[in-house]
Formats: structure tokens, sequence, C-alpha cells
């Protein structure tokens, strides 16, 4: 990484041709959400925290669907609600 800095940081920045009126390649949505889900599902932070964290919610004796179903609704809830914060925030 630091290799990567400096070398970021000594290259010649070329200014931006904006002139042409060359538009970037159009992305559809699913395109979007098929990859920031597999960038989120492959997160192993985030699998860490559901594997210790949302089991010591359940209780063993009742159905075990319905509660994680509740407790991942919950945490998307969350975060969601966090992630507006921050976009209204920026």
């Amino acid at each position: 990484l630091i290799y990567l800095g400096i070398k970021a940081w000594r290259t010649e920045v070329a200014p931006l041709d904006v002139s042409d009126g060359a538009l970037p390649p159009a992305v559809s949505l699913a395109a979007l959400f098929r990859g920031g889900f597999a960038i989120g599902i492959s997160n192993p932070k985030l699998i860490l925290f559901a594997a210790a964290f949302l089991p010591q919610f359940v209780t063993p004796t009742q159905p075990q669907a319905p509660q994680f179903a509740i407790l991942v609704a919950t945490f998307a809830v969350v975060e969601s609600f966090w992630y507006a914060v921050y976009a209204l925030g920026g």
C-alpha cells in the first residue's frame, strides 16, 4: 500500500478532457445491485458479526427461522437508517 500511495503521489496528473461529450456507458440497476450484493455478502466482518452476535438472541426452544428473519430485518432497517444519515450528512 505504501508503494501504491507513493506511485500515485508521484504520477503526473493529466487534465480530464470532457469536450468530446462522451458519456460513460450506462449500467443497469440490476448490475449495480449484483455487484454491491456480491461485495457485501463476501465481507468477512459481516459474516463474523452475524455468526457471533445474532445467535445470542435466538431461543433454541422456539422456531429459529422466524427469529432470524426478525433479527435480519431489524439489522437491515437500522443499517439503512445509518446509511441514509451518512448520505444526507455528506
